[in-house]
């Protein structure tokens, strides 16, 4: 019986997957965004049915998961039914405050984050893997360890400095495990780029020791980011450095933009552009759960986080089917808009990547729009 049942759910996201693409191929049109199609090389999820597969998987993810926290669906009705006016309203108090701030202290607060104790690395240990490529590791401000690995070119050259998802490691990004959701980006920048690349390991997200510090995980996730940028600045002070990941080192990379003058451009990566969060159906259950993070996830992961990236050269990849395409009000449309109005008087910083995919990185389809973010700002690093 189950056997025919799953038939009948892959049948229908057959149905599905192509309803939604007609229809994200209009809508995208409509607003003059190309949807790109990442080149059949072997990439992680890349096809129109597993897409839409994959995107009601997650769903079935999701609701499993709310019935494995124990939340009455009451509850998350009851918070779906909150009005939009007064969602907007919430958020817009909270945006106020940190935009009418003096300076960034506010935002740090939010985010679990303080330099209290000021960033600083040490290099431990350097070891050569092969074709240019060198595992580091050092140990942070809090005697935290670091890990990432590096291919440096000459030392003229920009830096791109890629954090990780919680699914993946520096050795995927640089090929050098089983293929994932990053589709070796690390590697395939090197190739098609001129600069180097670094991919660091950024930590667990729930770290134990984070409270004792007065940081939260996400907190503790940017200090070792932030040091790690101390450490790539000692080591070369001209050294330009354009910091970017993909899911959560997406959010993680655009929080380092806002907060660190050494950061000189970001790549976000199925980051902020998936979706606003008050405004899923599926976010709620997570933000009723306990987490610490609820009022930063409110203000900051959707479009209004790009309103402090701004003037900074900004790449916005995003799949068309990543965490799914409609949602309650925001789309990847109102996002993106968004952030176009944002840089509107700056139109040649801001470059949008729309790709046919999923949760992933498009690296190929990434990299033409890097090379042209290098030869306008980043020619020298003088």
């Amino acid at each position: 019986m189950k056997f025919y049942l799953m038939l009948i759910l892959l049948a229908s996201s057959v149905i599905r997957a192509e309803e939604i693409d007609v229809d994200i191929k209009s809508l995208f049109g409509e607003h003059g965004f190309e949807i790109k199609t990442p080149k059949l090389n072997g990439s992680y999820s890349n096809s129109r049915i597993p897409l839409s597969a994959s995107t009601l998987e997650r769903v079935k993810v999701a609701e499993a998961n709310r019935e494995a926290f124990e939340i009455p669906y009451s509850l998350i009705k009851q918070n779906n039914e909150a009005t939009d006016e007064v969602v907007d309203s919430v958020r817009n108090g909270i945006l106020y405050d940190l935009k009418t701030s003096k300076d960034k202290k506010h935002l740090k607060y939010l985010l679990g984050y303080h330099d209290f104790v000021t960033p600083l690395a040490r290099l431990i240990e350097t070891k050569n893997i092969g074709d240019g490529l060198k595992t580091l590791k050092l140990t942070g401000r809090y005697q935290q360890k670091i890990k990432a690995i590096c291919h440096w070119k000459n030392d003229d050259k920009p830096t791109i400095l890629l954090l990780n998802g919680r699914a993946t490691t520096p050795e995927a990004m640089f090929g050098l495990a089983l293929l994932d959701y990053t589709n070796n980006v690390a590697a395939v920048y090197l190739q098609k780029l001129d600069v180097s690349v670094c991919a660091m390991e950024v930590g667990h997200l729930f770290e134990p020791s984070a409270p004792r510090l007065g940081l939260s995980g996400r907190g503790y996730q940017l200090s070792s980011v932030f040091d790690f940028l101390y450490f790539l600045k000692t080591r070369n002070e001209k050294s330009k450095i354009i910091l970017g990941g993909l899911s959560n080192g997406g959010h993680l990379a655009e929080f380092g933009a806002i907060l660190s003058d050494d950061v000189d451009a970001l790549i976000s990566a199925g980051a902020s552009a998936r979706y606003d969060y008050p405004y899923s159906r599926y976010t709620n259950a997570r933000l009723t759960s306990g987490s610490a993070y609820t009022t930063l996830d409110f203000a900051l992961r959707g479009k209004h986080v790009f309103d402090f990236i701004y003037p900074k050269p900004l790449l916005v990849s995003i799949g068309t089917h990543d965490a799914g395409f409609l949602r309650e009000k925001v789309t990847k449309i109102d996002t993106i808009n968004h952030i176009r109005n944002v840089y509107s008087d700056s139109a040649n910083k801001l470059f949008i990547h729309v790709f046919q995919g999923s949760h992933a990185h498009d690296p190929n389809g990434e990299s033409e729009m890097i090379n042209v973010m290098l030869n306008r700002f980043f020619k020298s690093s003088e």
